[in-house]
């Protein structure tokens, strides 16, 4: 699921597309939602949700997505604190 959250994530920015970048955060959420422990191995999962939410926000404009990213960000920063260029995010 996560190959095919981050494929959809690339082709809804290539694209332009809202749609493609809301189904790329279902199966995100999905991911994240039932594989709880892997999370703190794979932490690229949350990084690549948090990118396609920030996306998502520049978009649509919207605030609530921008917080969301900010959120999962830290998350991200709790997790692995070298995480690579999650401070530029």
């Amino acid at each position: 699921y996560f190959e095919y959250a981050f494929a959809l994530s690339h082709l809804g920015e290539m694209k332009r597309d809202k749609e493609i970048l809301k189904q790329a955060i279902t199966y995100f959420e999905y991911i994240i939602q039932t594989q709880k422990n892997a999370l703190y191995q794979q932490p690229e999962w949350l990084y690549q949700y948090a990118i396609t939410l920030d996306i998502l926000g520049d978009f649509e404009d919207d605030e609530t997505s921008y917080q969301k990213a900010i959120e999962v960000f830290s998350q991200v920063l709790v997790i692995d604190p070298e995480f690579p260029r999650i401070h530029y995010r």
